[in-house]
């Protein structure tokens, strides 16, 4: 993670960084990019064995004491709670008990999944397709999708999949960049596919 931010803010490919082999210029960028990054609030765990339970104890004490507003769960199959006779339920305890941290903690939350393989391929995968259970769907207020164009892979698109308010299916036409770990915005929001 730190490596990517590195490679964004710093201008440095990310194949250049993990090779090592910088050039003079790119050393000044390197150690301005370091120190930018210790002034971000942003606070990373690698813990393995978080439940929801910890990560709610882990968020009041990141709030009390640096004030955070949001947070991130990369990817959501990783929470190690034990609940109900399958992976359905068990996510579905999840996304409830994440559903009231947001809520009692007055915390915005990103949690990130994976789609079922039948609906990988789809160039527009319905809510069906989130992979875990369909109480995910209910709790969340906004679902995105990042879907590859079959057609080049060098491009995706953003499919905003729901929300709370009644509007349509939008879409955002992304570029990868293959030298910085991010995407290039091409086009407004749509609500038309590629």
């Amino acid at each position: 993670v730190i490596r990517r931010e590195v490679s964004n803010i710093s201008r440095i490919p990310t194949r250049t960084l993990k090779s090592g082999n910088l050039k003079n210029d790119d050393w000044e960028n390197f150690v301005k990019a370091i120190a930018e990054i210790e002034k971000m609030p942003i606070y990373l765990s690698d813990n393995t064995n978080w439940t929801t339970t910890s990560l709610r104890a882990d968020l009041v004490r990141l709030k009390e004491q640096h004030g955070i507003k949001w947070f991130v769960v990369d990817y959501i199959q990783l929470l190690r709670d034990h609940y109900g006779k399958d992976d359905s339920e068990r996510i579905g305890f999840i996304s409830i008990a994440l559903k009231n941290i947001c809520k009692d903690l007055q915390l915005s939350g990103l949690v990130i999944n994976s789609m079922v393989k039948s609906e990988m391929e789809s160039a527009t995968p319905g809510l069906s397709g989130m992979r875990g259970s369909g109480q995910l769907v209910y709790d969340a207020d906004v679902v995105l999708y990042l879907v590859e164009d079959p057609d080049n892979k060098n491009f995706v698109k953003l499919h905003f999949s729901k929300f709370r308010e009644d509007t349509p299916e939008r879409f955002i036409k992304l570029k990868k960049d293959n030298d910085f770990p991010m995407f290039k915005t091409l086009s407004k929001p749509s609500e038309r596919s590629y």
